[in-house]
């Protein structure tokens, strides 16, 4: 709770086409956020109650054969805001950040 986290997920792209689906999922009636690949391209959405979202998706989708997928937040300890940046890596690539405001802070989220 209210500090850094990472989570990554290894996965296999078929010769035969691209991949959708949930890589994680931390979410219940009041929000949370997924880790997931949408129309062969990574992407993670935060939902605060329902009421924000905060998303990044990579712009290309994934390409035949082995990938990782990681997230990483980091927590702004220091800054009056107690937010954080979340970035989507791809194969070890930055593939896109956003800004998640304090009280919808992914931090605070479900453990």
């Amino acid at each position: 709770m209210n500090r850094s986290h990472a989570v990554s997920a290894k996965l296999i792209v078929p010769n035969t086409g691209s991949i959708d689906g949930v890589l994680i999922d931390e979410t219940d009636v009041t929000g949370g956020w997924t880790l997931s690949v949408r129309h062969g391209k990574p992407a993670y959405v935060y939902s605060f109650v329902g009421v924000e979202l905060y998303k990044v998706t990579a712009a290309d989708p994934l390409s035949a054969g082995e990938h990782e997928v990681r997230l990483e937040f980091e927590y702004d300890e220091h800054a009056a805001s107690k937010g954080g940046i979340v970035t989507l890596f791809v194969d070890g690539a930055k593939a896109g950040s956003t800004r998640v405001s304090a009280h919808a802070s992914p931090a605070i989220a479900h453990a």
